[in-house]
């Protein structure tokens, strides 16, 4: 994120300051659908394929390029959201009796990919998961462009 400040130039006083995020380092020629990021989710590491939400014919926008450009900037956010996702799980984890490694977050959630929606009114990124208690739907971990989380069935941004 950047400060932005004004300064009233005579006295060199400050007059605004607010926090903005950071431009998108990539140029929108330069993004392309076949991207992929390596990460680390909880400790491990990850290289999963980014897929933008736009058809054969279209292109990714730049306003993807720029969420994308802000949740790769952020790898807190993944951090910050794990005990939501223990959380949003605890039930179906609980209950099962055939799963012996139940601390193991990655014992019930396995990544698939990055996930970037077309909205540009609600810009999101979603790490679509393979979730073990719905193999059909999967788990979708969404962030908006202040890193609020939202968990649910991965049908919430498809």
């Amino acid at each position: 994120m950047l400060w932005l400040v004004k300064m009233d130039m005579e006295s060199g006083d400050e007059i605004v300051a607010r926090k903005k995020h950071k431009k998108p380092e990539s140029n929108i020629t330069q993004m392309k659908k076949d991207t992929s990021i390596s990460m680390s989710i909880w400790e491990r590491e990850f290289t999963l394929p980014v897929k933008f939400d736009c058809y054969a014919d279209e292109t990714v926008t730049n306003e993807q390029v720029e969420m994308f450009s802000i949740f790769s900037s952020n790898p807190e956010w993944i951090d910050n959201a794990k005990s939501a996702v223990e959380e949003y799980c605890f039930d179906s984890v609980k209950e099962d009796n055939t799963n012996n490694q139940k601390e193991n977050i990655f014992s019930y959630i396995k990544p698939d990919y990055i996930y970037v929606v077309n909205d540009s009114v609600c810009p999101r990124v979603a790490l679509m998961c393979n979730y073990r208690y719905d193999p059909e739907h999967g788990m979708a971990i969404v962030f908006d462009s202040q890193g609020q989380v939202t968990i649910g069935l991965q049908d919430i941004v498809l």
